[in-house]
């Protein structure tokens, strides 16, 4: 992927029917909509049926010619869209084989998503924790979690972040005398049943300094955003509570909240009349999908100055237009090294509404600081995007200082 400019965003999710293939279409063509190059790839290799959304029955190309090679390169299997800007890479219907591929398949499949021309490339999973899944979550610059407020459907997006942390750690320490102790580790097999990541890395630098830091290392690199489905703006933060707090204590991931999604009639609508609600339906109803695309893009065009380089600030992003300010506008997040600990910093925009911004820092998954500044103290005095994106950077960075300097050391040092 190191010759990819744009952004791939893999679109994932614990269990089926939680509209996983919705949010990657509507989000696709809320990114097209904009005016970015887009390609939305249909990667659910047991039942891809992203087309039967672009009302396209029956693909005249499809992974199936690429992988069969029929075709010279994958851009040959493009597929356009009524969406200007939008085009479709569409799964296999028909190639059995390509259900479970070969290491040798998938890695010619990942490699050639990386050299497909696009400022973005929303990649459609298949449900559950496969191996296939997991690498096509893992190797995206942004993985989206989608779920539902059930409570299975929250159980199994936790165990999906979890298995992909698991493959993508093992992935990386594969060395002879490394894999085994991490592998007893993750699975919880070990000398007193270690559970949270934090114990993992601890653990592991008894077998070898260098690969606990790895770890941490790729932990950081893990960049996270959470939609919630079916649901209403208050009982979606709940869930995103419970859930960000979970990961945030036993996987030291931040999983910051692209969007919460209500159940709609014209959704519902959509899905059989096989057009996107980005197309088709009331602005009320497509609004959801632009505030994700919004929160995507304005998240990475953070950037920030990390001088230590520790963590991976924000989501990134295609350079592109200003997009419509809406709701929250971005949401950063960091990982600050002080003392051999690592204090997760959160600073988001609570929109419009609320009109401040707020910064949470976490250790362990506790909450050890907190600090939320109204828009009037920030000298704001238009919500314009500009203006909260610069004090949102603002704040961040000057937690981020504090902590390197040591200004809050005693938050978990136990000096007072």
């Amino acid at each position: 992927m190191e010759n990819f400019h744009g952004v791939i965003c893999a679109v994932g999710g614990g269990k089926g029917g939680v509209g996983k293939s919705l949010v990657a279409a509507n989000t696709a063509c809320a990114l097209a909509l904009e005016g970015y190059e887009v390609i939305l790839l249909d990667a659910d290799l047991a039942g891809a049926n992203v087309h039967t959304l672009f009302g396209i029955k029956h693909p005249p190309l499809t992974l199936n010619e690429f992988v069969g090679r029929t075709v010279g390169t994958i851009d040959d299997v493009l597929v356009p869209t009524a969406v200007k800007n939008l085009h479709l890479v569409c799964g296999a219907t028909d190639f059995i084989d390509l259900a479970n591929p070969g290491h040798a398949r998938k890695q010619r499949i990942l490699r050639a998503v990386g050299r497909l021309p696009a400022d973005y490339i929303v990649v459609d999973i298949g449900a559950g924790a496969t191996f296939n899944n997991l690498d096509f979550f893992n190797m995206a610059d942004i993985g989206i979690l989608v779920t539902t407020p059930e409570p299975t459907a929250i159980l199994s997006g936790y165990e999906f972040l979890k298995l992909a942390v698991r493959r993508k750690l093992l992935s990386a320490c594969a060395a002879p005398g490394i894999r085994e102790p991490l592998a007893a580790l993750l699975g919880g097999t070990g000398t007193g049943k270690v559970r949270k990541i934090g114990e993992v890395v601890e653990s592991m630098k008894e077998v070898d300094p260098a690969v606990s830091k790895r770890i941490t290392d790729l932990i950081g690199e893990l960049n996270l955003g959470l939609v919630i489905n079916n649901t209403t703006d208050s009982v979606g933060r709940t869930v995103h509570r419970a859930l960000a707090g979970i990961a945030m204590q036993y996987l030291q991931l931040p999983l910051p909240l692209l969007g919460c999604i209500p159940r709609s009639a014209e959704i519902e609508r959509s899905v059989r009349t096989m057009t996107p609600v980005m197309v088709s339906g009331p602005a009320a109803a497509a609004e959801p999908y632009r505030e994700i695309a919004r929160r995507i893009v304005a998240s990475g065009s953070a950037g920030g100055d990390d001088d230590a380089g520790e963590g991976r600030s924000a989501m990134p992003a295609a350079p592109h237009p200003s997009m419509p300010a809406a709701g929250s506008l971005l949401c950063l997040n960091d990982v600050a090294a002080r003392d051999g600990r690592n204090l997760h910093v959160q600073t988001e925009d609570l929109g419009p509404g609320k009109g401040s911004v707020q910064t949470l820092v976490f250790l362990d998954g506790r909450i050890v600081f907190s600090k939320e500044n109204r828009y009037a103290d920030l000298g704001i005095e238009e919500a314009s995007r500009e203006a909260v994106g610069e004090k949102v950077r603002w704040q961040h960075q000057g937690i981020l200082s504090g902590i390197r300097a040591g200004r809050l050391d005693r938050l978990f040092s136990g000096k007072e």
